[in-house]
């Protein structure tokens, strides 16, 4: 039997399937971008959630799988509330890729796949948790227990939800589809910490 230690959980949903209204308008924001270190691009407008009254009931699915990511996986208590914060749009178009990050300020990211069929977005594991950090193995087989990385393919219409600091990336696009996506930020209010351990803040 094995005893899985310390996992680090990606929260997979796919109960909402966006319009052609909602799909349009995220390929219409996409198209006023800034442009990121893979070429690829990421919409200038940084607060979609709240720009669009168009995304309004997205923005209700978000936040509901937030809530429930944070108190019935992750079993935080509901005195400390989620709330997203940024949401923005990313475009992959053939031949783009974007880099490797983490979401500062910020306590669990999410992205959400409009399109489908071409580059998986990867996470990487942070070298802190490796097994062996100082040694390199020749493995017989490629599992949660001994990867560096995990690709998950971007199925359309899928939410990730995940630990902000938690590393990803977007390798290549090598297809000739475009890969259309929104990613949102998250923090909290209430309390967090204890008094009597000189931990408590109110936030």
């Amino acid at each position: 039997m094995i005893e899985s230690l310390f996992p680090t959980p990606v929260y997979k949903n796919q109960d909402y399937t966006m319009s052609d209204k909602e799909k349009n308008l995220i390929r219409h924001v996409c198209g006023f971008a800034n442009i990121n270190d893979g070429a690829n691009y990421t919409s200038i407008e940084r607060y979609l959630f709240d720009a669009y009254d168009e995304l309004k009931n997205f923005k209700d699915y978000c936040q509901a799988q937030l809530n429930h990511y944070a108190h019935e996986v992750l079993k935080i208590d509901k005195k400390q509330q989620f709330y997203i914060t940024q949401s923005w749009g990313n475009l992959n178009t053939p031949g783009t890729s974007h880099h490797s990050h983490i979401h500062l300020n910020s306590m669990i990211s999410a992205v959400y796949f409009v399109t489908a069929d071409s580059s998986p977005i990867v996470f990487e594991r942070n070298v802190a948790s490796y097994l062996f950090p100082l040694c390199e193995f020749t493995t017989t087989e490629f599992n949660e227990f001994n990867s560096d990385n995990w690709s998950i393919d971007n199925t359309k219409d899928t939410l990730l939800l995940f630990p902000s600091s938690l590393r990803h990336k977007v390798p290549n696009n090598k297809t000739d589809i475009e890969r259309v996506s929104i990613s949102f930020n998250s923090f909290i209010k209430g309390t967090i910490g204890k008094s009597e351990r000189a931990t408590e803040l109110k936030l």
